[in-house]
Order: structure tokens, then sequence, then C-alpha cells
């Protein structure tokens, strides 16, 4: 009897094509994760960084007013993989997804050797990224959603109200990582819950 269900999973998975993954997707990207309204921009939370060496620090910074913007903007990349039935009843679903436009912004209160703090504005642009998406969806749970960036992030830094300053290299290094690191927090809390979310408001092409 079990393996009766298991092949009847499996009838289902593969008698969906590839193309209806892809409209899965892209009706979730393109449409109902656009319905939340706290996707773009993306609030993230503030820090307090060393700008350089991590144990004799000469600058620090108060990172506030964090935002991520473009996740808005993420869609598939190419066809997915063909869906595959797990014998819990789930549905395994593998996309590359293009992040193409994703900027993190923030202010900076930016001081030398404890000294009266900058404040400045850092914008860090990234060039387009791969993500891959890994979901398990159906059998009337909450999807369980996974992202894993292909390449590592090396953003571009632009800057507002420098004033007399210029882009140090302890400047550069470490705002290049706090951007880095506050995207790829986002990505995998705020975005794959909105994704999650987002999954469960559209129907599976073979049924849940």
């Amino acid at each position: 009897m079990r393996l009766a269900f298991i092949a009847a999973l499996c009838v289902g998975a593969f008698g969906t094509t590839v193309q209806d993954v892809n409209e899965f997707v892209d009706t979730v990207l393109g449409g109902k994760i656009q319905t939340f309204p706290d996707l773009d921009p993306m609030n993230a939370r503030g820090r307090y960084v060393k700008l350089g060496n991590v144990i004799r620090s000469d600058w620090t910074a108060n990172l506030k007013n964090v935002q991520v913007t473009g996740l808005s903007k993420v869609r598939r990349s190419g066809d997915c993989a063909e869906a595959k039935a797990l014998p819990s009843g789930r549905v395994v679903v593998q996309c590359s997804l293009s992040m193409d436009a994703a900027v993190v912004k923030f202010t900076s209160e930016q001081s030398y050797l404890g000294g009266r703090p900058d404040v400045i504005g850092v914008t860090a642009t990234f060039p387009p990224h791969l993500v891959s998406l890994h979901a398990e969806v159906g059998a009337r749970r909450y999807p369980d959603v996974k992202l894993t960036l292909r390449s590592k992030l090396e953003p571009t830094l632009s800057y507002t109200n420098l004033g007399k300053l210029t882009e140090n290299r302890a400047m550069k290094n470490g705002y290049s990582y706090s951007a880095s690191d506050t995207l790829h927090r986002q990505l995998q809390k705020e975005y794959v819950d909105y994704l999650a979310q987002a999954m469960m408001g559209v129907p599976l092409p073979y049924g849940r």
C-alpha cells in the first residue's frame, strides 16, 4: 500500500512539466511576493562595526537607517529543474534566481580614535548575482525554503556628505563587509520568510 502511495506521488510530480514549475516560480516572484509592503525597501538592523583591525581598531562606525532595496526585482534565471515528489507528499522545487538590483544603504556615524563622529551616507551597490532556490512545498505544510548565493558578494561603494574625508582601506573593507553581511542575512531570513508566505498563496500546478 505504501509503495503504491509513493508511486502515485511520483507520477503526479513527474507528470508536471518544467514549464509548470517555471510558471509557479514566476507567479511567486512576480506576483504574490509583490503584495508584501515591507519587501522593498526592506529595513535591516543597525550595527556597530570596527572598520580597521579587529583587535586594534582606530576607525569605528555606528550604522543606522539600514535599508536593502532591489529584492522585489529578483527573478527566475533559466528553466527550473523538474519537480521531485517526496514520500511525505511534499514536492521539491529547485531553480536559479537572478538578483540584479540589490543595494544596501545606511547612515554611518564614523569616528577615528573615539573622536567626534562624521556622519556620512553609504550606498553599497551589488553586481548581478545568481542565487540557488531549494524549496519543499505542499502537503498543507509551511514551505521549507533555502537560498544559496553562488558567488561572493563584492559591492561597489559610494558616499554622500564626505566633506574633507576620503575613502581609506579601513572604510572600504569595513563597509563592504557590513553591507554584504546585511544583504546575506536579509536574504536568509526576511526574504526567505516572504518567499515561503508567497508560495503558500500560489497553488501548485499538480495540486497539494
